[in-house]
């Protein structure tokens, strides 16, 4: 959705986007706030900042723009992708807090390696020059970190082993890092060239962690599940953005958790686990190694 009401902006004639009852309810005002700022027309069709979203495609000015205190990298994503094809130099500014900074990276990345030149500091403000346009090439997409999360916790739930390859901590992908909080639970992290394995504790001790996932918070249904079989309660901070997602994660999360016998205390950006008392059964597993499809 935030993606695509940029990328109208660039085409001709009109535009309606619209989703599911729940995707009215995710906000997207601030990208449409900055894209009208670089002179697009963007409206909307019912409750203002929410789709249905309305575009009248005919370029953009370009121009300076500020966004501030965003629920999500993708609005400063979606800005910069259309940026390179303004008829003017687009300057950003992003002020207050900015989760999910990683997904930000990935996105500077492939602008770059397509052939688009940007200027960027500390994530912060973002000088994109007029009259550019995206050049084709090869590209070899890595294995997708959010997915390898789930067979890393295999590992670590079931006392075995997992190695993913064709993933590194080269990745800009920010769930990479996933297996630095196993590792904080006592997990066995082994990275090469050819990928990065994970193995659960020697001793077959989970322990439980307080971690701040802002900049990976679809990481955190992964460790919530990790969780129940850890010794002690795990604290998940900083993932308010969850709450805005197809669903509220977070109290989707505290439902589904507390079936399980788990006692789940929730903030609005936060979320604590303690593991139910005694757990019967836990699954086994022998070491594998998954290799990313092509």
């Amino acid at each position: 959705m935030r993606f695509l009401t940029a990328l109208a902006c660039l085409g001709h004639g009109e535009f309606r986007l619209d989703g599911s009852p729940r995707m009215r309810e995710r906000p997207i005002g601030p990208l449409v706030d900055g894209l009208r700022t670089l002179g697009a027309p963007v409206g909307y069709e019912e409750e203002e900042g929410f789709p249905p979203v309305l575009v009248r495609g005919q370029g953009l000015l370009g121009g300076e723009v500020t966004l501030a205190d965003l629920p999500s990298s993708q609005f400063i994503s979606a800005l910069l992708m259309v940026a390179p094809y303004a008829r003017q130099d687009v300057l950003m500014r992003v002020l207050g807090d900015l989760p999910s900074q990683p997904y930000l990276a990935m996105t500077i990345a492939a602008m770059r390696s397509l052939g688009v030149e940007l200027v960027e500091s500390e994530g912060r403000r973002f000088v994109v020059p007029a009259y550019q346009h995206y050049q084709g090439r090869e590209v070899e997409i890595e294995p997708d970190a959010s997915s390898a999360t789930y067979l890393w916790a295999a590992a670590a739930i079931t006392g075995g082993q997992v190695q993913v390859a064709g993933l590194t901590r080269r990745s800009n992908q920010g769930d990479t890092r996933f297996i630095d909080v196993l590792a904080q639970m006592g997990c066995v992290v082994e990275e090469d060239d050819e990928g990065i394995a994970v193995a659960a504790p020697s001793d077959g001790k989970l322990r439980g962690i307080a971690v701040d996932l802002n900049d990976m918070p679809d990481a955190a249904q992964t460790l919530a599940v990790v969780a129940l079989f850890g010794e002690g309660p795990t604290e998940i901070r900083n993932v308010g953005t969850l709450r805005v997602k197809e669903t509220d994660r977070v109290a989707a999360l505290a439902t589904e958790l507390e079936r399980l016998g788990a006692e789940v205390t929730t903030t609005a950006t936060s979320l604590t686990i303690r593991p139910p008392a005694q757990i019967t059964h836990r699954p086994r597993s022998r070491p594998m190694t998954i290799t990313a499809w092509r």
